[in-house]
């Protein structure tokens, strides 16, 4: 019975609270924020919190698409940038340039409106300097 009921909590611990608003210390707020090592996507985030707006996992082709990741540690802007995929062909590398005022944070987000996705099924990877992925996602984009 002991052994039921640790695994239980276990199980509820595990599930989290996940997907709640607000930014990653609780305050509330309008957006949301994956969990480490994920990739989430939407219409936007806010530029100040980087807090992903208009979640969702299949976008239209033209429209507004922003990527916003959790890293397991904190880097410097710099190390990161996005790899954008589809099976083995790399569609595009964007730097992340200087989110968060180019101090270190374990939070990115990036505009990929401009990045030209078409219709496909894209892996969304933000990688460092050697290429090891910190954080990636699946992104389906429809005409």
């Amino acid at each position: 019975m002991k052994r039921a009921l640790i695994l239980g909590v276990l199980l509820l611990a595990a599930c989290g609270s996940g997907g709640g608003g607000g930014d990653p210390g609780g305050g509330g707020g309008g957006g949301e924020f994956p969990p480490g090592n994920v990739v989430w996507f939407g219409t936007s985030y806010d530029p100040t919190t980087v807090a992903l707006i208009g979640k969702a996992t299949t976008l239209k082709a033209g429209g507004p698409i922003a990527a916003v990741a959790r890293l397991f540690t904190a880097r410097s802007p710099s190390t990161v940038q996005v790899v954008i995929s589809s099976g083995s062909t790399v569609r595009a590398r964007v730097p992340v340039g200087a989110a968060n005022n180019g101090e270190q944070s374990d939070v990115f987000g990036i505009d990929l409106t401009n990045a030209g996705l078409t219709a496909n099924t894209w892996i969304v990877s933000f990688v460092d300097a050697q290429e090891r992925i910190l954080a990636s996602g699946f992104l389906t984009v429809v005409p």
